[in-house]
């Protein structure tokens, strides 16, 4: 049995030193002053990145205060060295991935991937389930038809940036304003994407900060006030990278790794990048129309207006 695939989201496959800025560290003025200016990675080359990235590392370490702050340094170089194990990518998004990228998924062979993991079940349950449908779903099969093979799809994805890959102890708090953040990107670059880059434009939004995560990884479950500051530091010059590094690890097509390694540039080069940037300007303004805000929005190409109408809507 197959399932017609025109409602999936479009994605095609393509794939810089580790600068440090010498100027101010502040947020561009045409940015909404929450959005954080976190260093862009200067390349989509995974080894290179790695290989610049160390001598960041290495310096963080030198300057490092306590041991704590020290041994995270170090952990992290390790993954530069790929002597670190990687974030997992979970084997049934991967496998739904290649599945629904097909011309004509069979839908068989579908749930028997859905029903290898627990928690993917648990999450298409409770969307089947959820007030937009008058009723509950009986069992997986009826909720996956329910949903769509899109939707099914992002839920899939979903998986990389869950909680239950990412426990972090005392900064679970952040990583889960991340990941709900990230979310709300994903959904308003998406729908700002034109229709071959939708995709691109959901991963890309997804797994912008999937670097800060990873960095999370290796902090100690109990932080006090001065790791907090050292890790946040650690975050603003690695977190693009190590992103470049997880995402390219992952097999992430080339437009989502470019966006995750630019999109924090006032003007990113890639027309992905573009998107994700709109999509973290707009959810961080809340639908307020200020001048810079709506400056910031139309200067990345969008309809300022149309983006946080969206916005709001995503945030309700």
């Amino acid at each position: 049995m197959s399932v017609d695939v025109d409602d999936m989201p479009h994605r095609t496959r393509r794939s810089p030193t580790l600068a440090r800025s010498s100027g101010s560290s502040r947020a561009p003025a045409s940015a909404p002053p929450s959005l954080r200016d976190d260093r862009p990675a200067p390349s989509t080359s995974a080894s290179a990145v790695g290989s610049l990235l160390e001598a960041v590392l290495s310096e963080l370490a030198e300057d490092a205060l306590r041991p704590a702050e020290r041994e995270l340094a170090l952990k992290l170089t390790a993954i530069c060295r790929g002597s670190t194990e990687m974030p997992v990518f979970p084997a049934a998004a991967r496998e739904l991935d290649r599945l629904l990228r097909g011309s004509r998924p069979k839908i068989q062979e579908i749930l028997a991937v859905v029903r290898t993991d627990p928690e993917l079940v648990r999450r298409i349950m409770t969307l089947a389930s959820s007030a937009v449908f008058s009723h509950g779903a009986s069992d997986v099969d009826e909720a996956v038809v329910r949903i769509g093979l899109e939707r099914l799809w992002r839920v899939a994805m979903q998986s990389l940036v869950s909680a239950t890959m990412f426990r972090v102890g005392d900064l679970q708090p952040t990583a889960d304003a991340i990941r709900e953040e990230s979310l709300r990107v994903a959904e308003l670059a998406s729908r700002l994407a034109p229709a071959r880059l939708t995709g691109e434009a959901y991963l890309a939004g997804l797994l912008h900060q999937i670097g800060a995560l990873s960095i999370f990884r290796f902090v100690p479950r109990s932080v006090d006030e001065p790791m907090a500051r050292f890790v946040d530091r650690v975050r603003r010059e690695c977190q693009c990278a190590i992103g470049v590094m997880v995402a390219s690890h992952w097999g992430m097509p080339p437009d989502v790794v470019e966006a995750i390694a630019d999109h924090n540039k006032p003007e990113p080069v890639s027309e992905v990048g573009k998107l994700v940037r709109a999509g973290r300007i707009a959810i961080a303004a809340r639908g307020d129309e200020r001048p810079e805000t709506m400056t910031a929005l139309a200067a990345l190409g969008v309809d300022a207006r149309t983006a946080l109408e969206i916005a709001v809507a995503i945030c309700l």
